[in-house]
């Protein structure tokens, strides 16, 4: 999407963005946070409304946005890091199953379902999500540095209108009425959107 607009030739337009996502894969969000600050490199001013949810590697998305509006009970935040896996080492011994991993290198696949970790490869794990969890703070503060990391980054989720002196949204509105007040001004709207075609997996 970033592509499209960036060849556009009027960088004085704005970009509105609607952001409504709970998160997902940190490098997959990371990605889509570096598309934003193209756009504003470019020199687009990029306003993000969030009216349900910008969570996690959604607000990682909106903390880059030069505003942040959102709905008063929408969900902000959850500014942490998880990873969570089954481990079912006893129901595979119980039921004869043996599985094995075979790596080179100590710290290749420590974690894994089919074995219970070690203290040591927990303890491992753990810090590896702390790194992660770390960097996703400095990313925040990068772009909104009067937030209070200590009080609202550690994992927690907000509604908008609990957060709005905490400088973690700009102001409380949604995305309809601006869209309609752009237009009221004169102003010509251009929505952008990606999809993914389905292949058929039959007769079409």
């Amino acid at each position: 999407v970033d592509t499209v607009i960036l060849s556009q030739e009027n960088k004085t337009d704005q970009v509105y963005l609607m952001i409504n996502t709970p998160g997902g894969s940190v490098t997959a969000y990371a990605d889509a946070a570096q598309q934003i600050v193209r756009l504003k490199k470019a020199g687009f001013k990029v306003t993000c409304f969030i009216d349900e949810v910008a969570a996690s590697g959604g607000y990682m998305m909106a903390a880059v946005c030069d505003t942040i509006i959102a709905q008063p009970f929408a969900f902000v935040g959850s500014i942490g890091v998880v990873a969570q896996m089954p481990i079912v080492e006893d129901f595979l011994s119980k039921n004869g199953i043996q599985f094995k991993v075979f790596t080179a290198g100590t710290k290749k696949r420590t974690v894994v379902p089919t074995k219970k970790p070690t203290a040591e490869e927990e303890a491992h794990f753990n810090t590896k999500l702390e790194d992660i969890h770390k960097a996703f703070k400095n990313h925040v503060l990068k772009y909104r540095s009067k937030i209070d990391s200590e009080k609202l980054m550690d994992g927690d989720y907000y509604m908008a209108q609990d957060v709005v002196d905490a400088l973690m949204v700009d102001s409380l509105g949604d995305s309809r009425s601006a869209i309609i007040e752009a237009f009221n001004n004169g102003y010509n709207l251009i929505e952008v959107k990606t999809t993914t075609k389905k292949k058929s997996g039959g007769l079409a």
